[in-house]
């Protein structure tokens, strides 16, 4: 996932949007994501 990150973020992608069942969320918030504040199942990443 990381990789993926790395590669979007070389192509100038900012903004990267997934849906995450609850059983992985965690894992996505450790690699930065932030769930969606309204309770979908959407999670975002934004650069630093």
């Amino acid at each position: 996932m990381r990789q993926t990150i790395e590669r979007l973020r070389r192509a100038d992608i900012s903004n990267i949007t997934l849906f995450a069942d609850p059983q992985v969320v965690d894992f996505y918030r450790n690699l930065g994501f932030m769930p969606d504040p309204e309770g979908i199942k959407g999670m975002f990443w934004y650069p630093d």
